[in-house]
């Protein structure tokens, strides 16, 4: 029987017949994961073709297939990574869903604009100065505001991605946390990406800079005057200005596009962990990174705070977001544990002690910035080196220039397994040169609003 014939068949049983898909496991002895994936082939033409074309796609790589039937460049580059790098295929999906759903959020946001008539300037990150109505004037000489130049035909604005309150949140959340209207919230942080959510305080598109596509003719005049041969001093400086709001706008496109690349990394590895920590005993080289940890003094207090509530995410346990609930939830799953498993539970926590310091965007770029005492990067190294070389776990690209501080590698090694590339390789001593020049070497900083108020820029 083809792939098709296969999958044809267990979505009979689940149409046709008004089965289950435990009901469908059972009857056929299949597994319940394989009994999903198969109907999600099944209804998907480019899913069932492709499995048949291609014999190295698994049931699991088909069925990630049907996610992108309209997307023949997502597709492309999941075939391709089925067939050249299967260790990394689920790094490719989750990179894959991240920038798609931001297209989705960025189309929708363009098209409500387009609605109300304003037109989006194009992608590039260059506005000229003389088009940026900050410098141009009405008729009077007066100065153009956005709502004075809406019902302009050469009205235009770009739009950026950025960390911002919602409506009555930053309030609210003065509120809840006792803290007056002249607080300043700039030392504000959040946990992680989620607790920033649950604050309201998130991401979004929205208008950046306001623009005239024709100045002259729409009636416009420039502060600093045509453009001729010879540039005044004024219109010099208008055009360093320029080029230097396009360079920080291009330098924040990239951090943005690293972000998603880090979060998607933060999904594929949760997803590994809790697999790993699923088992009855724990993999090789573990009891030695327990005691590492604890000689290294990296258990505390991170592991009894936040290691313990990522401890109890990793290993399924759901807890009351109290941090004494996820201390007694991994005590109680430890009196029921054998050996083996009280292994994995010390394990765990260390991980999530770990794990909790990767999370933080902040990661990739102070490893990228050499700041070495900022965000604990060679902790996250050795943490990421660790994983690659005892787990399996095929590292992305960015997680493998982390890991690759931890024994002095390059990136491009950093991801293949190592002997003992685990918490006691060599790693930095916490003195690395910070004097680089922010504007070359040093990412701006540029968190998504993960870490800190305010909101981080990332311009689209």
């Amino acid at each position: 029987m083809t792939v098709r014939d296969d999958t044809a068949v267990l979505l009979a049983l689940f149409d046709e017949e008004q089965m289950t898909e435990a009901a469908i496991a059972r009857a056929t002895g299949l597994a319940r994961p394989q009994v999903a994936a198969s109907l999600t082939v099944a209804r998907s033409e480019v899913a069932t073709s492709a499995a048949e074309r291609w014999d190295f796609l698994t049931l699991d790589q088909a069925a990630t297939l049907a996610e992108s039937e309209s997307d023949q460049e997502a597709l492309t580059a999941l075939v391709q990574a089925a067939k050249d790098s299967p260790s990394r295929f689920a790094h490719v999906v989750a990179q894959l869903r991240a920038t798609r759903a931001e297209r989705e959020t960025k189309a929708a946001f363009t098209a409500e604009l387009e609605a109300q008539g304003i037109a989006i300037y194009s992608d590039r990150p260059h506005v000229p100065w003389t088009l940026a109505l900050e410098n141009l004037r009405d008729g009077d000489g007066n100065e153009i505001t956005p709502e004075a130049h809406a019902t302009c035909p050469g009205r235009a604005v770009t739009i950026t991605y950025e960390w911002e309150w919602a409506p009555g949140a930053e309030a609210a959340y003065r509120a809840a946390h006792g803290l007056a209207d002249d607080n300043d919230l700039a030392d504000i942080e959040f946990a992680d990406d989620e607790e920033a959510r649950e604050a309201g305080f998130a991401p979004g598109w929205q208008i950046d800079r306001h623009l005239c596509t024709d100045p002259e003719q729409h009636g416009h005049t420039n502060v600093h005057g045509k453009p001729s041969g010879t540039p005044t001093q004024e219109q010099k400086t208008a055009e360093d200005e320029a080029a230097e709001a396009a360079r920080k706008t291009e330098e924040r496109r990239r951090v943005r596009r690293r972000n998603t690349e880090w979060r998607a990394a933060t999904e594929t590895r949760t997803s590994h962990l809790k697999a790993v920590l699923g088992r009855k005993a724990p993999p090789a080289g573990a009891l030695k990174l327990i005691v590492e940890a604890m000689a290294r003094g990296e258990t505390q207090p991170q592991m009894s705070s936040f290691g313990h509530q990522t401890a109890c995410e990793l290993l399924g346990l759901t807890g009351n977001g109290a941090g004494a609930g996820y201390r007694d939830l991994l005590l109680a799953e430890l009196a029921r544990a054998s050996e083996k498993r009280a292994q994995v539970i010390a394990l765990a926590m260390v991980l999530g002690a770990g794990e909790h310091g990767v999370r933080d965007v902040h990661t990739w770029q102070s490893a990228e910035g050499r700041c070495w005492a900022s965000y604990g990067v060679p902790l996250a190294a050795r943490y990421l080196a660790w994983l690659a070389g005892h787990t399996d776990y095929a590292l992305s690209d960015i997680e493998a220039e982390v890991a690759a501080h931890a024994t002095g590698r390059t990136a491009a090694s950093a991801s293949e397994p190592a002997d003992e590339a685990g918490p006691g390789a060599d790693q930095p001593d916490g003195d690395g040169d910070p004097a680089t020049d922010p504007g070359e070497s040093e990412p701006e900083r540029e968190s998504d609003g993960q870490q800190q108020t305010p909101a981080p820029t990332e311009t689209s």
